[in-house]
């Protein structure tokens, strides 16, 4: 779902609500995007 052009915010509601941890959604959310890396423009 996050990989396509949807709105993720349902589906992460979805998850809070079954009481999914921020952790866990962070961790699968980087599963998809990876991790942001610091941009050094010099």
């Amino acid at each position: 779902m996050a990989c396509g052009n949807d709105n993720i915010m349902p589906a992460m509601i979805e998850a809070v609500e079954k009481y999914a941890t921020v952790g866990e959604i962070s961790d699968t959310l980087r599963e998809v995007f990876g991790e942001q890396k610091e941009f050094a423009p010099f």
